[in-house]
């Protein structure tokens, strides 16, 4: 059992740590006994464990009692760990009298972490804030710069591995379900679902540049393969027919998706009302926002995606501001649908530290707005779906990859050669601990001018890998709710006593295993998975 020194006013951040590192835990009591103590207040006095982890960038007590030297190295950061680079957003310390270093400031030789001799207890000391760091991931983010690294997986993992490097065995529920790698979603943002209700306006426009004169500037440049330039100028020439009723508007690619998926369950997240801007993250009109349709205009083809088993979402235009108009735009697509809507996407991503408060007074479940529009990555640093902070009940799947990030001339402009190899690269560190890849490819990515229907067949050949589950939105932040729903409790006293662990079984989505981590007698680490049944006893290894 670990248990955690902690202020007040920060248990909702330690709390959200472990629904993420899901293993036995309890805020500190000094009438029990620990395997394991955190501090995150540098506090360390009358602690009696075997393995001690204290926290924290400013001067602790515990560092005058040893006359440890610490200086303040700034606020950002990059440390090294077992080759693993960490980012550091909120400050950090290094410790200049020290030989047993566990962690160093990238390319320098000054200790962020150190091990400290103590004939009790074998006591490591960071000098970093990990409350004020996961705090900074969950509500603000990471820059563009660290997207791709699994910042706040990683802090975990040096809480684990110092455990079980101490020789102290432990449980863990991991974020992936019993016989798979982790889990993958697939979601598409509707922003467009006809070149019929532009007629002739900025969009029809730029799409006839695209397919013309840029596809002919990337053809001859080598970006561009000779059919999909013909395919864009023909799709160019066809305009008047698709406006007269005379041809297919490929703009509309539902079945396309449909028949790409095969047995897949995406999500769709669909425009409530057309013609509406809404406002800028400044309160500002935000320009070219609106669309050109709303739910209403695709009744039938909503009709259809919900026979084959995918999810209807809220794509939303002030939601995220506003919990009546959150309340009203979920209504607008529930009458469409006869269903209730669960989840929402904010159009353009547009979020800010109230949206999760806003859209759980509406009746969200979950969102899925957090993400990067320029690029692809973690912005909270983690696989897993999480609770933001200052929410009872709505939790965030995070969004990982954008075809128009990939894309974009003006985001990361990738071929699509080089955008395929990016979502591998991303699916296998996903795959390395768990967690879930959340993917966005727009309804209309399929078509002319973008063409990015062969990546997309190359993303979903990935994702139905054996090794992957993949579901609805919905169902894939199921799946983590009945995970976060696992109790430890100990029952009967003594470090290594009996643990029993309970879940709220959800029968709609996989179950739940439970991996323990022990040393061998030969001193190597031995992982185990245990089934996973509604009720467990564990007890001492």
């Amino acid at each position: 059992m670990i248990g955690v020194i902690i202020e007040e006013k920060d248990k909702d951040v330690v709390r959200e740590l472990f629904e993420l590192f899901k293993t036995p835990w309890e805020f500190f009591c000094r009438d029990n006994k620990y395997d394991v103590v955190i501090s995150m207040t540098g506090e360390s006095s009358g602690v009696n464990a075997e393995l001690v982890i204290i926290y924290g960038s400013s001067y602790r007590d515990f560092d005058r009692k040893i006359g440890l030297v610490a200086a303040s190295s700034g606020i950002q950061a990059v440390l090294c760990y077992r080759k693993k680079r960490i980012p550091i957003y909120r400050g950090f310390s290094t410790f200049e009298n020290s030989e047993r270093v566990v962690i160093r400031a990238e390319n320098t030789s000054q200790a962020v972490g150190i091990e400290v001799i103590n004939n009790k207890s074998r006591i490591i000391r960071i000098g970093v804030d990990l409350i004020e760091e996961i705090r900074f991931l969950l509500s603000i983010g990471q820059p563009v710069e660290y997207a791709t690294i699994t910042t706040l997986e990683y802090h975990i993992s040096i809480i684990r591995d110092l455990i079980v490097g101490s020789g102290i065995p432990l449980i863990e529920i991991p974020p992936v379900p019993p016989g798979f790698d982790c889990i993958a979603c697939c979601t598409h943002d509707v922003d467009f679902v006809g070149l019929r209700f532009h007629k002739i306006d900025r969009t029809v426009l730029g799409f006839c540049y695209r397919a013309t004169l840029l596809s002919l500037w990337s053809f001859l440049r080598g970006r561009l393969a000779l059919k999909k330039l013909l395919k864009n100028l023909l799709a160019a020439m066809s305009l008047p027919l698709i406006f007269f009723g005379l041809a297919r508007d490929f703009f509309n690619q539902f079945e396309q998706y449909l028949q790409i998926e095969k047995n897949l369950r995406s999500t769709f997240f669909v425009i409530p009302y057309k013609k509406i801007n809404g406002l800028t993250p400044a309160k500002g009109n935000a320009s070219g926002r609106a669309a050109r349709y709303d739910v209403n205009d695709i009744q039938q083809e909503v009709e259809s995606l919900l026979a084959k088993g995918c999810e209807i979402g809220l794509h939303a235009i002030d939601a995220w501001r506003d919990s009546e108009k959150a309340e009203d735009e979920k209504e607008r697509i529930k009458r469409i649908t006869g269903r209730n809507v669960a989840g929402v996407r904010v159009h353009w991503l547009y979020y800010d530290e109230q949206s999760p408060k806003l859209l759980e007074k509406a009746g969200f479940c979950y969102d899925s707005t957090y993400g990067y529009n320029e690029c692809v990555g973690f912005r909270g640093g983690t696989t897993q779906v999480f609770r933001p902070f200052g929410v009872k009940k709505l939790l965030e799947l995070p969004l990982n990859i954008q075809d128009t990030a990939l894309y974009y001339s003006k985001r990361m402009g990738l071929t699509q050669n080089r955008g395929v190899h990016a979502v591998e690269d991303m699916l296998a560190q996903i795959r390395d601990i768990g967690g879930v890849l959340t993917v966005n490819w727009h309804q209309r990515s399929l078509g002319p001018e973008r063409l990015w229907d062969d990546s997309y067949r190359h993303v979903v050949k990935m994702i139905e890998n054996d090794a992957i589950w993949s579901s609805t939105a919905y169902h894939v932040v199921e799946w983590f709710a009945q995970r976060r729903s696992v109790e430890f409790n100990q029952v009967d006293s003594g470090r290594r006593g009996k643990i029993t662990v309970t879940c709220k079984r959800n029968t709609t989505v996989p179950g739940l295993l439970l991996r323990s981590f022990n040393y061998s007698p030969n001193g190597r680490e031995a992982q185990r998975d245990i089934p996973f049944s509604d009720y467990l006893t564990i007890g001492e290894s």
